[in-house]
């Protein structure tokens, strides 16, 4: 999964977008479709879904405090 993270990293790089936001934006969403990923993996093979749907509603309410401060300090 981190490779989605470095993929859209190098791809930020490589196009010399220096707009803070925009490759904010580009990285963050790439990283959006792990957390779906993991869900239904997780039901489809019947691998503790509650704990990896639990897992990811956490995740996903730490960043409404995480991603405003990294806004701010990029």
């Amino acid at each position: 999964m981190i490779s989605l993270f470095l993929l859209a990293f190098e791809i930020v790089y490589l196009m010399g977008i220096e707009d803070t936001i925009l490759a904010s934006v580009i990285i963050i969403v790439s990283e959006m479709l792990t957390a779906s990923n993991t869900t239904m993996f997780s039901v489809a093979f019947d691998v503790e879904p509650d704990l990896v749907a639990s897992t990811v509603f956490v995740s996903t309410l730490l960043s409404v405090i995480t991603l405003p401060i990294w806004f701010v300090s990029s």
